[in-house]
């Protein structure tokens, strides 16, 4: 990723008007979940299918999202729950204190850190 944060690389973005987002510095857990995400569409839906065009793209994508991904798929993220789970989880259990999520991102974050982190 380095070359990201290249002077001339970052001069190019800016010229064409682009912000650009990039995680923090060595922190390999920022872009996890979109990675994950991507990799689930090409390799649980698409398996390298090739569309005949951006429409037909765009329509098994939203189909992917919206009939399996979000309803359906169970997340590691979400302590194994779909995302559309996760807020009926939450108004359920508004009163505890642990969220989905939350013990997973702690366990990660600590291993990252070795542990310096609490």
């Amino acid at each position: 990723g380095s070359q990201y944060t290249s002077e001339a690389y970052q001069r190019i973005l800016q010229t064409l008007g682009i912000t650009c987002s990039m995680s923090r510095s060595g922190c390999c857990y920022d872009n996890a979940a979109m990675k994950r995400f991507f990799w689930s569409l090409k390799h649980e839906w698409t398996n390298h299918q090739r569309f005949a065009n951006l429409d037909e793209a765009r329509s098994s994508a939203f189909r992917y999202i919206e009939t399996f991904y979000n309803p359906r798929r169970l997340h590691e993220a979400l302590e194994r729950l779909s995302p559309d789970e996760c807020p009926q989880w939450l108004r359920a259990n508004k009163d505890e204190k642990e969220t989905p999520g939350r013990l997973s991102r702690d366990v990660h974050e600590a291993e990252y850190d070795g542990g310096r982190s609490g």
